[in-house]
């Protein structure tokens, strides 16, 4: 969060993660430079962050693209570069 504002408008979402048990760490900017050397030098303009120990990323392209490769396995026709005039 750049802003103190922003962060405290995270109160909400904060809420949410506690109510459904999914771990956090609110970080101050020192918090921020230990869990993420590289944003060291940059924390000056920052107010704090959130952290979701347990979150993870993925590669959209790859997975999408599989996922494509799959469905068409199940016999699923892409049509690609479409107008779509109406959905019955």
């Amino acid at each position: 969060f750049r802003t103190q504002a922003q962060l405290d408008g995270a109160a909400k979402d904060i809420a949410v993660l506690k109510e459904s048990g999914v771990p956090f760490e609110l970080l101050d900017r020192a918090g921020i430079s230990r869990v993420e050397p590289a944003l060291a030098s940059v924390t000056d303009i920052l107010a704090g962050a959130l952290r979701l120990p347990n979150d993870q990323t993925g590669d959209c392209q790859m997975f999408t693209t599989r996922l494509v490769d799959m469905c068409k396995q199940l016999g699923v026709e892409f049509r690609f570069e479409q107008d779509i005039q109406r959905l019955d």
